[in-house]
């Protein structure tokens, strides 16, 4: 991966912390791994915990929600099952995406909960 490429991936990752601070999330943590897979945001709201894979796109087509592959699905599935089997407290977890779409001068962001 390029540095270019890196950059807008973690700027769109402060991003959606930024969005989820302000929603009443706690971000739990960043570039997080369970079961070799890494997940992009750990959050808790209340006592639901997600994990969060963060999409940005820069000029796309497609809007970056629509972007995570069902491949992506299952290895975010994966990370959760070790997560929960690794923290018995935690009771369960949701799944997340958050799509950013950078067109131009216009910047859009979506949450979709419980993707997977």
């Amino acid at each position: 991966m390029d540095d270019a490429r890196r950059a807008r991936g973690r700027l769109g990752e402060r991003l959606a912390a930024a969005y989820l601070e302000l929603a009443g999330y706690t971000i739990l943590g960043r570039n997080m791994h369970w079961a070799d897979v890494e997940v992009d945001l750990v959050v808790r709201r209340a006592e639901r915990v997600a994990l969060v894979e963060v999409k940005l796109l820069q000029n796309g087509l497609q809007a970056a929600k629509d972007e995570l592959r069902p491949a992506q699905h299952q290895r975010l599935r994966r990370a959760a099952g070790a997560l929960l089997a690794q923290h018995p407290g935690v009771e369960s977890v949701r799944l997340d995406v958050i799509g950013i779409d950078w067109r131009g001068d216009e910047l859009r962001l979506l949450h979709v909960r419980g993707v997977a």
